[in-house]
């Protein structure tokens, strides 16, 4: 699933932003046993006393690497293709802010060789002029009902394989869409673009 729509997409295509890989991470439910590959952290909130409350550690399904095109090259390069081997997120915000701080890292293993690509960014959440106001209604209210908010990141990626070596040279940026449900993240999936 693309994150940009058509017109947004072509406009980055002619600012030198070139469209790479996307990809997904489901979260499991508190409580569920299917076997997660790895672990991720959900919002946590900023206490007014400027320390952060630990945030909850929940197992996380991956979903596939991918490109949205279907496309096998990227600028002469192999397409990057594979799934999420691990992940580790953390999103702060205060109770009245519209705005959460994002740091996290992923590492991607690719479907042919079974490289690894490490990533390593920061960003931010946008949670809408109501901030979790927003939410926190919705999860006690209708706790099935699902909203999204938007995600913006800043990857580097690494790798020690050399037919991704190109991967590593670019200053990427990514653009997500996070799916809450029940005043948790349940999944969110980035698009991720190199600039030129």
């Amino acid at each position: 699933m693309a994150i940009l729509a058509g017109g947004q997409r072509r406009f980055l295509f002619e600012k030198s932003v070139v469209y790479l890989f996307s990809y997904d991470v489901l979260l499991e439910e508190q409580g569920r046993n299917t076997g997660p590959l790895g672990w991720c952290v959900t919002l946590s909130h900023r206490s007014s006393a400027g320390g952060d409350d630990r945030p909850d550690l929940v197992p996380f399904r991956a979903r596939a690497v991918y490109h949205v095109l279907d496309d096998t090259t990227v600028e002469d390069n192999d397409a990057i293709v594979g799934t999420v081997g691990n992940v580790h997120d953390t999103a702060v915000v205060a109770c009245h802010d519209t705005v959460a701080a994002v740091e996290g890292r992923i590492t991607i293993q690719t479907r042919d060789e079974g490289a690894l690509i490490h990533s390593h960014y920061k960003g931010s959440l946008s949670l809408g002029p109501l901030g979790l106001a927003h939410f926190e209604p919705l999860a006690e209210q209708r706790p099935e009902r699902e909203t999204r908010a938007k995600m913006f990141i800043g990857p580097r990626f690494e790798t020690a394989h050399p037919k991704y070596k190109w991967l590593a040279e670019r200053q990427c940026a990514g653009f997500g869409l996070m799916t809450i449900r029940g005043g948790c993240a349940s999944r969110y999936t980035v698009d991720i673009y190199a600039l030129k």
